[in-house]
């Protein structure tokens, strides 16, 4: 009796053991398989941050090419327009001056001639 508990003790440590063995292989090959997943993961959010970054850039540099050329063609129409005001302005002032100079020579014509028939 003493013989048989011996020999059911020393199969239970034993199957304890193979037990033991496999779940430490089947918990190593599990931590291996989420290590490389994890990894794996790892890898493609840093690809996707990579890519949302060019995606970023290009969009930044777009609106910012974008607005250079509003702006520009702004600049261009805004001095287009002031050169037409100015050209306009002087246009007037010499319209003005020129019959300022032709009221004052008619005046000063007439003047002259009034002295000289006095």
């Amino acid at each position: 009796s003493t013989s048989a508990s011996k020999e059911l003790g020393e199969t239970i440590a034993s199957e304890l053991g193979s037990l033991t063995s496999k779940l430490t292989m089947k918990l190593e090959t599990m931590h291996t398989v989420h290590t490389k997943h994890h990894t794996e993961a790892d890898a493609a959010l840093q690809r996707c941050e990579e890519s949302i970054a060019k995606k970023v850039s290009h969009m930044v540099e777009d609106a910012v090419t974008d607005a250079a050329k509003r702006t520009s063609v702004d600049a261009a129409a805004r001095a287009e327009k002031s050169i037409e005001q100015l050209d306009s302005s002087l246009a007037k002032r010499f319209q003005t001056a020129v019959e300022q100079a032709v009221t004052q020579g008619a005046q000063n014509g007439s003047n002259i001639a009034t002295h000289k028939l006095e």
